[in-house]
């Protein structure tokens, strides 16, 4: 009889932890970087370690992580961004964060300069990753959908290949060309 329950328990434990979709970001490294391509252009995204008690990762675009910064985002432990500064751009702030890493419905406030938007993030399990859908609320409660996504993930939480298709175009994809871990 014990061993019944002890095995089931660790059978519920392994399928928990299968189900993690988060970036371990503790485990990513100072200066680690990831490039990607859509098969037209290429990002860098560089991490930096931790700052008052945020995880920050650069976007850099082009290839090279030592290239100018094009925005910085202010990560959770999980990997969710609570904040986002573009360079000569807005600033955007999300409560209680993104919902990248959250399996569910999962909803969220975007603060900007155009003031605070209600969006609503659906996502599930999908082999090697997740997937995704994101839409806008509208003033009315309708439903505006922004993109849906499929991501795959390495063993830190880090994509590794995914398909975005946006409100404006067709499927793009996301393939990971190099990754430097520290």
């Amino acid at each position: 009889m014990r061993f019944c329950c002890y095995a089931a328990l660790l059978l519920s434990a392994g399928a928990a932890a299968a189900q993690d979709i988060s970036q371990n970001m503790a485990q990513i490294g100072a200066g680690s970087y990831v490039v990607y391509s859509d098969g037209q252009n290429s990002i860098v995204l560089v991490y930096r370690g931790q700052s008052g008690g945020a995880w920050v990762v650069d976007f850099v675009a082009g290839t090279d992580p030592n290239g100018p910064r094009k925005s910085r985002e202010y990560r959770d432990a999980s990997g969710q961004a609570t904040r986002l500064e573009v360079v000569d751009g807005p600033t955007l702030t999300f409560n209680p964060n993104n919902c990248t890493r959250t399996l569910g419905l999962c909803r969220f406030r975007q603060n900007g300069p155009e003031g605070q938007t209600l969006q609503i993030r659906q996502t599930e399990l999908a082999p090697g990753g997740f997937s995704y859908s994101l839409a806008l609320v509208m003033p009315d409660q309708t439903e505006f959908m922004l993109e849906r996504g499929t991501m795959q993930i390495d063993a830190l939480g880090v994509i590794s290949d995914g398909r975005i298709t946006g409100q404006d175009g067709p499927q793009k994809p996301m393939r990971l060309v190099q990754a430097v871990y520290r």
